[in-house]
């Protein structure tokens, strides 16, 4: 039974929102956003264009959220006064689902956290376990995206020797997608008896996760100069249409003075995929670049993680017993199925952002 002490504490704590404060910071952005709507050259730029709409679309968003924040204060408040105990408990716990989506939003107001994202799988050490596990990590964030309503499709893929996976990389369209999947990154450690060996031993897999927002090119804008390119050509690898794996159809675009690589082979033709290959170089560029500047620093991590023993941000363990493990939130759960097979990770994707925001400030 909800108590009046129940009842207090979280009004209390819905009142320290100040959402008439929020209401004013909220309406001088959507001003400012709409009056850069009204630019005619901002149609020539779609990405642009489209990440603009985003931010419009999510601080009404916003706006409605604390709205209702407050309005269903105010009824819970009302309901008390008329001592309807069913009434009273409805909407407390009305109030209570608002209030957690606003707790979750504010984990979500770094500066890309809106756009769209890439992710990449790469298998660490361990052999075929290590191929088979970038695999299954592949499938299970592919399952997570399909949970959220989201576009996810493989733009670049190098297969392993037996069915596995040496690398992926998928292009992720949705709402807060980079805000939603940054803290994937880092190396992910699989045990479990191996379906590769004849003995089924035990054995240890890794594989690191990378995530990096889209559309960073448009504010940071990279002078790419041609003969720093170069160009390679092969068959697609996967499925695919009619001509997969019987034309040079894929590209592998190499940055030569930074050796910073893509590959991109999802679309129908090789002119289609040098163009994508192009746009997702000048985006990891100006990752790069990024990083030499004091209000992107915090954004990204800047460091490159070795997929290997003790530098693991996630335990995956399927023998001798069943165990997720965050360890960064310390988030666990013995449902490994739920999570690998079902992609069901929105709450310890939750609790990690917890974690990283209280340690933050």
């Amino acid at each position: 039974m909800i108590t009046n002490l129940d009842i207090n504490a979280l009004v209390a704590s819905v009142e320290k929102i100040e959402v008439s404060r929020f209401l004013t910071q909220i309406s001088i952005k959507l001003s400012g956003l709409l009056e850069e709507s009204l630019d005619h050259n901002l149609w020539s730029n779609h990405t642009k264009h489209t990440l603009l709409v985003k931010q419009i679309k999510t601080l009404n968003n916003d706006k409605s959220l604390y709205l209702s924040l407050d309005n269903a204060r105010l009824e819970l408040l009302m309901a008390v006064q008329e001592i309807d105990q069913a009434l009273i408990e409805r909407l407390y716990l009305d109030l209570l689902a608002l209030f957690k989506e606003y707790t979750q939003l504010k984990y979500l107001d770094s500066k890309f956290d809106q756009n769209d994202a890439l992710l990449s799988v790469q298998l660490g050490a361990g052999g075929l376990d290590a191929e088979d596990w970038a695999s299954m990590l592949i499938s299970m964030y592919q399952s997570f995206c399909m949970n959220q309503k989201w576009d996810c499709i493989i733009i670049e893929i190098a297969s392993g020797i037996e069915g596995g996976v040496k690398k992926c990389t998928l292009k992720i369209k949705g709402d807060n997608a980079y805000g939603m999947l940054k803290h994937e990154f880092g190396v992910h450690r699989l045990v479990r008896l191996s379906p590769f060996n004849s003995a089924h031993t035990r054995e240890t897999s890794f594989a690191l996760v990378e995530v990096i927002p889209l559309g960073i090119e448009e504010l940071i804008n990279v002078q790419v100069i041609e003969s720093d390119l170069r160009w390679e050509y092969t068959t697609s690898q996967g499925a695919g249409g009619q001509s997969v794996n019987t034309t040079y159809s894929a590209v592998k675009l190499t940055h030569i003075p930074t050796g910073v690589f893509v590959q991109c082979q999802n679309e129908r033709s090789q002119l289609q995929n040098k163009q994508m290959a192009l746009k997702y170089l000048k985006n990891k560029l100006s990752i790069l670049e990024s990083q030499k500047r004091d209000e992107f620093k915090q954004e990204f991590r800047e460091n490159y993680q070795k997929p290997e023993w003790g530098s693991q941000i996630r335990n995956y363990v399927l023998h001798p017993y069943k165990l997720v493990k965050d360890l960064r939130s310390n988030w666990e759960t013995n449902n490994v199925d739920d999570i690998l097979e079902k992609g069901n990770i929105l709450d310890m994707i939750w609790s990690v952002k917890k974690a990283m925001y209280e340690n933050k400030n």
